[in-house]
């Protein structure tokens, strides 16, 4: 690298002076163990997560290999690459296509996630295992959060949505629990229950108008009249 006074610079250590001289990376003798180790490090690394993205049928472990070749290659372009020394033309295509690459792969990971989620729920028996399957599901979202190199709220979205999803079957069940106490001539043990539902999702925006409906119940359960109304 030549400096604007027309001297030799090294683009590393930002060294410069009349009798410098740079290689082919454009840095000078006292970096250039340094730098070619580094980079070299960062090639090997590059290589075999390549292979293994290449070769894996495990999603997780593409996914944390495509992180890896993203961080690597960033590594190279802010170390290196940003401050002149010539590793490579293509590193800015090479982040670009493992971004892509990433977040397509997460993508499809979130829609198995989600897509197990909906199908454990239906099959389960107790209401317990139904709910479990979507809490199980956003720990498992929750854990591709850490791949934050994709730069979009994908992850975050989702995990909102399996929430939305639990919370709507957790109101469901419990509402159809207190109808089935209505049925057995049980209008106490059904107030009981609605009373705890409201209580659990009291803070929620969401259920502000299945909370109503939940409380105009109450009161038609707690009515003058002898006989029970229906659901």
């Amino acid at each position: 690298t030549i400096g604007s006074n027309g001297m030799a610079k090294c683009a590393y250590c930002g060294r410069s002076g009349w009798l410098l001289s740079v290689n082919t990376l454009g840095v000078c003798k006292a970096c250039s163990p340094v730098v070619a180790l580094a980079i070299e490090g960062h090639r090997r690394v590059l290589i075999e997560s390549e292979r293994i993205v290449q070769t894996t049928s495990n999603t997780k472990t593409r996914i944390s290999r495509l992180n890896t070749i993203l961080d690597h290659c960033l590594a190279l372009k802010a170390n290196y690459a940003d401050k002149g020394v010539r590793i490579s033309s293509e590193i800015d295509p090479a982040i670009q296509s493992a971004r892509e690459q990433l977040s397509e792969a997460i993508r499809g990971e979130l829609m198995d996630i989600v897509s197990t989620a909906r199908r454990k729920s239906e099959d389960a028996i107790s209401d317990t295992s139904k709910l479990g399957a979507y809490n199980k599901a956003i720990e498992s979202a929750s854990s591709l959060d850490e791949y934050h190199h994709v730069g979009d709220d994908l992850v975050e979205s989702v995990i909102t949505a399996l929430r939305n999803e639990r919370d709507d079957l957790r109101f469901q069940l419990l509402t159809s629990k207190a109808e089935i106490e209505v049925s057995k001539k049980k209008p106490k043990k059904a107030i009981e229950i609605y009373i705890e539902t409201i209580a659990m999702f009291e803070s929620n925006s969401r259920f502000v108008s299945r909370l109503a409906a939940a409380r105009q119940r109450i009161d038609a359960l707690q009515g003058p009249s002898r006989e029970l109304p229906s659901a």
